[in-house]
């Protein structure tokens, strides 16, 4: 027996749970179209012409010969320029 004296009927439920869908809505909306344009945007972009794809290639490349994270010197410049200084669970997954 419920201690409130009010029993929770499919009908309550339904209720319930259509309302916190609309709470949601907005978040869903804005995400979907998130989405659609991250998928458009990866399918009309040429390989190798994203704004840094240049730099992530060498170093996946370099990691998946098996030559190991690069050393980043001031003076010398790899072909993957700052990206061998990023966190490399990225690069380990793509090699």
């Amino acid at each position: 027996m419920p201690q409130s004296g009010v029993e929770a009927t499919p009908m309550t439920f339904k209720a319930n749970w259509s309302k916190r869908n609309h709470e949601h809505l907005p978040i869903i909306c804005l995400l979907s179209i998130y989405l659609v344009a991250a998928f458009i945007y990866s399918v009309v972009t040429p390989s190798f012409e994203a704004s840094d794809e240049l730099w992530h290639y060498p170093l996946i490349k370099r990691l998946a010969d098996g030559q190991g994270l690069p050393v980043q010197r001031p003076d010398q410049i790899g072909p993957w320029r700052q990206e061998g200084s990023q966190p490399p669970l990225y690069y380990a997954l793509g090699a």
